[in-house]
């Protein structure tokens, strides 16, 4: 908390951002209606490359929790069973993925603030590492009740995140919860036992397994360096 509290100081960026911030608002990506405009804004942040079906597989995103351990909110992103694992479609976690870091790609663009949140210890160094190569910020493992809605009491500013990128739902419910109180979008992980309708930007997959959790940190890293880079050769 601390050394979060100690970015948020001294932050150049977050000095621009009001306490709910409005950069999100200025992000369009209502391109629905044709195709080729979404592909051509993927390609800006070469996320076309970075996330692949194939990619999520090998990185074991497709496996849910045995079936009866689910939540029936999650059942229209799941192909399927096998020996009673719950199999996410790739295809639909591929473009929710792709949403998902379309958005932080244009926020990072536009000089945005994006907070890493982990709540479970053995993603400690991965969220640290994910945050840090990209010139952002993480708040792991723990996380403080009141730490958006109680900002200037627990983090001394009342300079909030422009999206907070969750890598579970279910250790980080307080985190949405808060996060929807203070009008800040948030992407995050949700596993088959999960409940989507409190997340901005779902990303249905597994959110167990190292590999898939460490697939998933890896391409927002990825986004927010393309998206600064582009920024800079400008």
């Amino acid at each position: 908390m601390a050394f979060l509290r100690a970015l948020l100081k001294s932050s150049p960026a977050l000095r621009l951002c009001r306490f709910c911030t409005n950069t999100v608002a200025k992000v369009d990506i209502s391109f629905e209606e044709n195709s080729n405009t979404a592909s051509d804004i993927y390609d800006k942040f070469n996320i076309n490359e970075i996330v692949t079906v194939r990619k999520l597989f090998e990185a074991r995103m497709h496996l849910g929790h045995k079936h009866g351990v689910s939540n029936q909110l999650m059942k229209d992103y799941i192909w399927g069973l096998r020996e009673k694992i719950q199999i996410f479609d790739l295809d639909i976690t591929s473009e929710h993925l792709k949403r998902a870091l379309l958005v932080a790609g244009l926020i990072a663009e536009k000089k945005g603030v994006i907070l890493f949140v982990n709540s479970r210890s053995q993603f400690d160094r991965l969220i640290r590492d994910t945050a840090t190569d990209c010139g952002e910020y993480y708040l792991s493992p723990t996380w403080r009740p009141g730490t958006f809605t109680n900002s200037q009491v627990m983090l001394k500013t009342c300079r909030l995140p422009d999206l907070v990128v969750l890598l579970n739902w279910h250790t980080n419910v307080q985190a949405i919860r808060e996060s929807i109180m203070c009008n800040i979008p948030t992407v995050c992980l949700t596993d088959s036992d999960s409940d989507p309708r409190l997340v901005t930007y779902a990303v249905p997959g597994n959110d167990d397994t190292p590999s898939s959790v460490k697939f998933f940190c890896e391409a927002f890293r990825d986004v927010i360096r393309n998206a600064k880079s582009n920024v800079d050769s400008e």
